[in-house]
């Protein structure tokens, strides 16, 4: 490296009060790319699979008395008891909290577990 090479990266490493080498940097920030992009491929995933598990109650509960589906359907106390559960959600969607999350995959797993086994 020449000395005027060595002049301008140690001034630029000053202005950002770092030190870690331009090499280090950069794998650092490469990093950093692939943790979002694997947090953003988790979050989908979970996002997908409680949203499987609610549209097939959704579906079970909107089916026409087939004969595939009659015997899941829950009879009216479990129905009251189901919707108690629904209605006990308590989230905050604009805080993004991963608590929040969890709830709501908690009520998915209470609610699949109040609907009748199948045959």
């Amino acid at each position: 490296m020449t000395a005027d090479i060595r002049r301008i990266m140690a001034n630029a490493r000053k202005k950002r009060q770092i030190n870690i080498p331009i090499s280090r940097q950069d794998e650092l920030i490469r990093e950093i790319k692939y943790l979002r992009s694997v947090a953003k491929d988790v979050v989908d995933r979970y996002s997908l699979k409680i949203n499987a598990h609610l549209a097939d109650l959704v579906r079970i509960l909107e089916s026409p008395n087939r004969k595939r589906y009659t015997s899941r359907k829950p009879k009216d106390k479990v129905m009251r008891e189901m919707l108690s559960c629904a209605r006990s959600l308590n989230v905050k969607p604009k805080k993004g909290r991963a608590k929040d999350l969890a709830r709501i995959e908690k009520i998915a797993k209470d609610l699949a577990d109040l609907m009748p086994a199948q045959p």
